[in-house]
């Protein structure tokens, strides 16, 4: 994990690898609208067609585009960092789910928190989970969405905590 890869190359190498990462994963995102509503070490969260409302296919195409775009230029960054002796590699996966959710400041008055609160906002963030590392997983309704310019495989009906039914699953092929 990540904490390992800490102590092998030591924290003082480690820091401009995170910084890297963390503009990369932000130019990504930046580039196709997206807006990130938490992030940290171990994951964040994104939302396409907020606070400005996009139709739902361009913010589909839009989100499984800067998921596919930043495993791409995580691959780029791997290379350097094992050219520039450091052998450090990151568990990227990415999900995408599509549908309505309430985006806007939430919590007290004095410390709101721009977010998104929805079934979909946590379907994406379980579907990460279902793929292989380096895929970015979406569910039915974006393949279907962009059926006419995603290519797909299926992973199949796969199981989400806190929900009662299987969830079909798609790799996006870049």
């Amino acid at each position: 994990g990540f904490a390992e890869q800490v102590d092998l190359v030591g924290p003082e190498k480690m820091l401009p690898v995170v910084q890297q990462l963390f503009s990369a994963i932000v130019d990504a995102l930046y580039e196709r609208e997206g807006v990130i509503i938490e992030y940290g070490l171990l994951g964040l969260t994104a939302v396409f067609g907020a606070p400005i409302k996009l139709e739902e296919t361009t913010a589909a195409d839009l989100a499984t585009a800067s998921g596919l775009r930043l495993v791409g230029k995580l691959n780029d960054m791997a290379d350097q960092w094992g050219i520039e002796g450091m052998p450090i590699h990151i568990d990227l996966r990415a999900g995408v789910s599509s549908g309505p959710a309430m985006v806007g400041s939430f919590g007290p008055p004095d410390r709101p928190v721009f977010s998104a609160l929805g079934p979909y906002v946590s379907l994406a963030r379980k579907l990460a989970l279902q793929g292989e590392v380096g895929e970015v997983v979406v569910d039915s309704t974006t393949r279907t969405l962009l059926a006419e310019r995603l290519a797909t495989r299926s992973i199949g009906a796969v199981e989400v905590q806190g929900l009662d039914y299987p969830i079909f699953a798609y790799a996006a092929q870049g």
